[in-house]
């Protein structure tokens, strides 16, 4: 069912139907999620619309009831409304092709009060605000008019931006929603008041040892581990939800445990596993980078580590590999706007089983397909992970639509090269781009992955598959 509700959709007759009928279909899904009610002819429309939505997320396993309630959250409302509007310009492709991204990662400022010896944005106290006001407005409004759902401010360290509150409170009028990377050194209780009054949600402190004084040694500040939990404190008091980041290196891959307990002792709603990337100052210390087989260890005990108190993830396209293979009944989580400020559909694990029925189409790895970062001087790249390379556009010189397609090679997966073009998770995994772009090969193979537990074992299957399927015939 799901294949000729794909094969309906991407027809160009259902495709012109959808886009006339847009503002209808925009109804259509307020309809579901119980925000809007159709009136005279607009309900024939809307309950055709909705029939055929039921018949294909029955046909993925997905209930209507979970439908329902996921779509009475106006962020990922938003999102579903960006979906349709992509499938009238590009129809339904595995992974999806969007007309522009569900979230932004906004880095405003290169200024900042730390100086991390891993920051890949080589944030410093000297550099500053490179675009004016207006010129950040202008692009926080084509966002909202192309549909995008959600905005991460982030730096630098974004509270240092001039500009910041301005634009978190534009960002909101507009209906999009606001998230924060910060280090929470800066977070008073004033401060993280104001912080969720002018409209932010979300949060995310980085956390780079559970011991104060490694942190701070990492961070080239005494004090900073005290100041940013201060931070955290704060903005739990005042409503937000607060993730918890950190970066990987040999230095502290044995302390997940000594994390997840740290981020649940001070009531983080979320723990964020990220993968060093050598860009900026993180190419200083590259030799701290894990191996392929210690990452893939890691992802395979993350993907395990199921706990009703915190959520658990990581920052990995392989991470989605993991998670989809691990087995149980938990009680179902689904998408609400707080998935924005990371990629969360990584976790596939039982409790987001909401997701797996969307693996092909999410598509794994994001970079330039369902997010993307924007730098300072108003650079377009595909991830905050590789804010140098490639630059698509620039945002003060023309409008984000047209940037936007520059990252097309993205979104056709039969160009990648190496092992990642072969192997069979190619459309759910697809490898870091921000890792192949570290070697100077944007479509390359991502040097990250563990060969002998993805690629290897994804290519015996698929081949078992293709044997069989021949054999049946």
């Amino acid at each position: 069912m799901s294949s000729i509700v794909s094969i309906f959709v991407s027809s160009g007759f259902a495709r012109s139907i959808l886009r006339v009928s847009y503002p209808l279909s925009k109804l259509a899904i307020d309809s579901i999620g119980g925000r809007k009610k159709p009136k005279g002819l607009q309900k024939a429309y809307v309950w055709t619309f909705s029939a055929i939505m039921r018949s294909y997320m029955a046909s993925l396993g997905v209930s209507w009831s979970e439908v329902k309630k996921t779509l009475s959250d106006p962020g990922i409302a938003r999102c579903f409304d960006l979906v349709v509007k992509s499938i009238t310009e590009y129809g339904l492709k595995k992974p999806i092709v969007l007309s522009a991204p569900f979230s932004v990662v906004y880095n405003l400022t290169n200024k900042c009060n730390l100086r991390c010896v891993h920051c890949f944005q080589s944030a410093d106290s000297s550099l500053g605000d490179l675009m004016t006001r207006e010129q950040k407005f202008s692009i926080i409004k084509q966002m909202a008019d192309l549909g995008t759902a959600a905005i991460t401010f982030s730096g630098g360290e974004p509270l240092l931006s001039p500009d910041f509150w301005d634009c978190v409170r534009y960002a909101t009028e507009n209906g999009i929603y606001c998230s924060i990377d910060t280090n929470g050194t800066l977070i008073d209780d004033n401060v993280a008041e104001k912080l969720f009054k002018t409209g932010l949600r979300s949060a995310q402190v980085s956390i780079d040892s559970p011991f104060p004084e490694k942190h701070d040694e990492f961070r080239c500040m005494k004090g900073a581990f005290d100041l940013s939990m201060r931070g955290v404190k704060a903005m739990k008091k005042a409503g937000l939800f607060v993730s918890m980041g950190v970066t990987l290196t040999s230095n502290n891959i044995g302390l997940i445990d000594d994390f997840v307990a740290l981020a649940k002792k001070h009531s983080f709603d979320r723990i964020v596993f990220y993968h060093l990337i050598p860009v900026g100052r993180g190419e200083e210390i590259s030799d701290l980078d894990l191996t392929p087989k210690a990452r893939a260890e890691a992802m395979e005990k993350l993907a395990r580590m199921q706990d009703p108190d915190i959520e658990i993830m990581s920052e990995t396209p392989h991470y989605a590999t993991e998670t989809s293979m691990v087995g149980g009944n938990c009680q179902q989580k689904l998408p609400a706007s707080n998935c924005f400020p990371i990629t969360a559909f990584f976790d596939m694990g039982p409790s987001r089983k909401f997701f797996r029925a969307f693996k092909d189409i999410l598509g794994g790895c994001p970079a330039g397909r369902l997010y993307c970062n924007i730098q300072p001087n108003g650079d377009l790249t595909p991830c905050m992970f590789s804010p140098f390379d490639p630059v698509v556009g620039n945002l003060t010189r023309q409008s984000f639509k047209e940037a936007w397609k520059g990252f097309s090679i993205m979104w056709d997966r039969t160009k990648l090269t190496g092992f990642c073009g072969e192997c069979a998770h190619s459309i759910d995994c697809g490898g870091c781009r921000a890792r192949a772009v570290a070697k100077g090969n944007l479509m390359g193979p991502d040097y990250g992955c563990f060969t002998a537990r993805y690629f290897s074992e994804a290519r015996r299957g698929h081949r078992k598959d293709k044997a069989g399927s021949t054999k049946s015939r």
